[in-house]
Formats: structure tokens, sequence, C-alpha cells
């Protein structure tokens, strides 16, 4: 009896020895135990039709002012033919996901935006200063959209009062302060004019297979910019009237460093525009002025998606933009007073993206590190591909570029983590702190499959973190627009408050530093809209400052 029990014992110490793994680590998928469930749809599986390629975005927006983010993700339909009269059935609804803790709960019609509508792009903004975020969204057809959060958790139809519901083909938009009033104006990027050339039923040529056509042949159109009153009401105007392009993603930002938003617009098959603010609402287009125009051998390119940041540390924002399998993203380096110059070959990019199909990309210290990595979402518009050795697949796995804060970027699959082995046809994407924890997760907007949501579990080393959350009175509530300069450990980094970033999407509207290994930011200086500046010193680090506006005359 004693022998077996001392045997026993032998069992439970050799057990009890056993290495236990380690969690898993990088971007983790926790999408299943989510409550984010619905797939999104764009179109038929073959893609025969422009529009089916172009896929869904997703917003996350704070809609009840509870301290967390909640999620919008657009929907499409199962065959382009939804789009007509007596097809509705065939459109799929949007989703609206209140978060609690990390889970997520569908409340689309509680929130009332039970709707079924071809939905494409989304942006957040507090369009009227009552403190409560509202909801633009284009549409691939019919009126683009815009939804007033009432404060009382439900949003209401504010189209026709507005004066945004153009039915042009539209694809990505942001909310900034563009004629420094402190309200929130609209720019909206338009795609093309689908009824100038009818292809349906018709199929082009690319490498020996019948594909669906792109965007040349069909007329490319202006951009769209609107004007708030104060009150949510917006008047169209003509400053970007005369420079058509296919448009698809839209980025604000100080581009020349005088102080206010200028406009960046990736094009698709026609040369990226630079709107350059002269105050007042005016702009002088500066693409190819600035060397953001095109590559860097003089040729237009498949530009998609588009984000701004710092990577090199100089204390200027460079601009990335995603393109086309067979090419390469494109990473315009600011040499200062809005010009640029191409570092994608120098940087590493060019190889790392060149069999990719890039759609988002999102700018963000994923690593707390203190210098800003670069994530893409990929996937090509032909299912045609796999049947094809053509050097690329139409699924695509996810891309995340380590920077080594000089903007040299490297791959690292085993810091990423599983999901870089994931193929999808990945198309929006949004970041946010979800889980509150002080680092950016990602939400993926996927075709045929429900968002990917992307829990940030990257190891980062005993490193630090801020988290900044600005508060206006003069300027917007946001602060959308405001340049924030941190100083830590006697370096410098450089942000800008955004939500509308990389493709279709809208992040939270947080900056989140990552600091290395500095305990404490020496000083943090806040240039908001409209010129004011406003100081702070010895901040303490991973923790969120909410930092208000003097309202001081």
């Amino acid at each position: 009896m004693r022998r077996a029990t001392f045997g026993a014992l032998i069992l439970v110490y050799l057990v009890s020895c056993e290495r236990v793994p380690p969690p898993p680590s990088g971007l983790i998928d926790v999408t299943a135990a989510s409550g984010i469930t619905r797939s999104t749809w764009s179109g038929g599986k073959n893609k025969h039709h422009i529009r089916e390629s172009l896929g869904q975005g997703a917003c996350w927006i704070d809609y009840d002012r509870d301290g967390d983010s909640d999620l919008l993700v657009l929907n499409g339909g199962h065959e382009v033919r939804a789009s007509y009269a007596g097809s509705e059935n065939l459109l799929n609804a949007w989703q609206f996901y209140i978060n609690q803790d990390g889970k997520f709960k569908d409340a689309t019609k509680q929130v009332g935006l039970h709707l079924r509508a071809w939905g494409l792009g989304c942006a957040v903004g507090d369009i009227d200063q009552d403190g409560f975020a509202d909801l633009f969204v284009t549409t691939a057809v019919g009126p683009n959209r815009l939804f007033r959060n009432r404060g009382d958790g439900r949003f209401e139809d504010w189209t026709s009062r507005s004066g945004v519901g153009s039915d042009l083909l539209s694809t990505s938009a942001a909310f900034g302060d563009l004629d420094n009033d402190g309200d929130l104006d609209l720019v909206v990027a338009t795609y093309l004019d689908e009824s100038s050339y009818d292809a349906k039923g018709e199929l082009c040529k690319w490498k020996g297979m019948q594909v669906m056509c792109g965007p040349k042949g069909y007329r490319a159109l202006d951009d769209l910019l609107y004007l708030n009153d104060g009150y949510g009401r917006f008047q169209q105007s003509k400053a970007l009237a005369g420079y058509p392009g296919y448009g698809l993603g839209v980025v604000l930002f100080d581009a020349d460093g005088d102080g206010d938003s200028d406009i960046f617009i990736a094009n698709d098959s026609s040369p990226n525009h630079l709107f350059l603010n002269q105050g007042s609402g005016q702009f002088i287009e500066s693409g190819l002025a600035s060397g953001t125009a095109l590559s860097h051998t003089g040729a237009s390119q498949a530009g998609m998606g588009v984000d701004v940041n710092d990577l090199d540390g100089d204390g200027l924002l460079d601009i990335v933009v995603t393109n086309f399998s067979d090419d390469i993203h494109n990473f315009y380096h600011a040499d200062g007073r809005g010009y640029f110059s191409e570092w994608s070959n120098r940087s590493g990019l060019a190889v790392a993206s060149f069999s990719k199909l890039g759609w988002s990309v999102l700018l963000e210290d994923f690593d707390l590190d203190g210098d800003v990595d670069v994530f893409t979402t990929n996937g090509h518009v032909y299912p045609q591909v796999d049947a094809q050795d053509v050097n690329t697949t139409y699924l695509q796995a996810i891309q995340l570029l380590f920077n080594d804060g000089k903007g040299n970027l490297h791959e690292d699959i085993d810091k990423l983590g599983m999901i870089a082995n994931v193929p999808m046809a990945g198309r929006g994407a949004a970041a946010a702190d979800f889980d509150g924890d002080g680092d950016m997760d990602v939400v993926v907007v996927r075709d045929g499959e429900p968002p990917l949501l992307l829990r940030n579990d990257i190891p980062t080393n005993e490193t630090h973190w801020i988290k900044i959350r600005l508060a206006g009175q003069r300027s917007n509530k946001e602060g959308i627009g405001a340049r924030v300069e941190l100083e830590a450990s006697g370096v410098l980094q450089v942000r800008e408050m955004r939500r509308s970033r990389g493709y279709l999407s809208g992040g939270e509207a947080i900056l989140l530093f990552g600091l290395g290994s500095s305990t404490q930011v020496e000083r943090l200086t806040v240039h908001w809209p409209g010129g004011d500046q406003q100081v702070l010193t010895n901040l303490e680090v991973d923790r969120e400052w909410k930092i208000t506006e003097t309202a001081e005359e």
C-alpha cells in the first residue's frame, strides 16, 4: 500500500515538472470569442464588376461615451444586381456592436442602424459639437448617409438635413477642420462613374485571364469637400473641383507644416492628389510638385489605402500608400515644407510588398518600442489568379513590418504570430485599444467572412506607453487635427490626432505612444487646431491622459 502511494507521488511530481507551453503571442485572433459573428459580402464569388472588388470598412466609435470603443461594420450584397430596385433581399444588413468589457453585443436594431444598403466606407466625427460622435457612411448605390448621434442611445438619419447625400460612387471619407473655424468639415473620395462604361457581361484580359475591367475606361470623378456651418449642416465647396481621379484612400494631415490640415487622396490608376490648404477652405493641388503623385519611376499606381506618421523619427510626417501586386507600396518620406522623396526601396518596403495587393495600412507602434510600425491588409481583386502561376494569390495574409526607428522596415513572422499564416480577402482595417490594456488592437474586414478581431499580445519586454485623449473647447471636441509632441529620455515623438486613415475605415480617437524603457514623459506639447499651444510636464506613464483644451481667450 505504501509502495503504491509512493509511486503515485512520483508520478504527480513528474507531471508537475512538465513544461507548460507559454500562451500564444503576437496579434491574436479573438474573433470567435468576441461576439463578432456576421460575415461581410462584396458581391459575387467571381468578381465580374469593379464595385465587387472594393470590399467594406469598419469604424470604432464610443457612441455611448462609456469609455470604450464600439464598432460599426458595413456590408454589401451577395450579387451585384442587389443594388437595383426590387432586389433589396440580396443585400446584407450592417452590424453595430456594443463593446462590453472587450466582448461585443450586436445592437444594430437597438441603435437605429439596421439598414440594407451597399455600404463601403465610414467616418466618425462630432458634426454638431454636442459631445456625441456621429457617423458618415459612403454607399455603392444611392446616396451617402449621415447619421446624427442623438445622445439617447440611438442614431437618426440626418442625410437630407445635412446636404452630404451625394449619389456618386464614393469610398473613403474623413472629418477635419479644414477652414479653422472650430467645427468638422468633411472630405469624401469618389471613385468612378459606373454608368460611363457599361461593362456588365463584359470582361477584360489580365495576364491571359478573363477578369473584370479595371477603372480605366470609366470616367474619373472630382472628390467632394463639404464645409460645416457648425450645426451639422454642410455646404459643398468647389475647392477640389477640376482634379478628377479614381479615389480610394483619404487622409487629412499637415503636410507642409504651416499649422492647418491638408488633404491626401490615394488614387487607383491615376496620379495621387495632395491638396495643400491655403486657409479658409481654399486649396492648391500639389501632388506632382510635392513628389507624392507617382512612383519613383514616374508612373501612376493603383493607390488603395493611405496613412501618415513619422517613420524615421525626424519630427515630420511620412506617407505610406498601398498598391497592386507586381508593384511596390509607396513610402513618401517627408523632406519638409510639403516635399517628399521615395524611400520604398531603401526602407525595405518595396521588397516586402511586391507580391502583395495591399488595401488598408495603419502606422502604429505595435510593439511599444518607441517607433512606428507598418500594418497592411492584403488580398487580390481577381479570384482567377489562383488558376494561374502568376506569382500571387487571391487570398493573402496580413503583414506587419517592424521599424528600427530610422525607417528601416522588416518582417518578423515569429513576433507577429500565427495570424501571419492565415490567408484572407482583407480590405478595411481600423485600430483601437478595444480592451484598454495600453496597446493598439486591430479589426480587419474580410470579404466572405466575419471581421477579424486581433488583440495585440506582441511581446513588449517591459516597455512602457502613454495614451493621449484630447477634449477640445474652442477646437472640435476630439481635437482632430491637433499635433502632439512628446519628449521622453531625450527622444522626440510626433503624432497628429485623426480618426480616418487606412482604407474605408476609422479608428479610435486616441494617440498611443510606445516609450520603450522610458518611465516618464518629461514634456508633452499639444498644438491645437487654430494655433493654441498647451504644455504639460512630468507625466506618469502606463496610463491614459485626457487633456482638455484651455478655454482662456
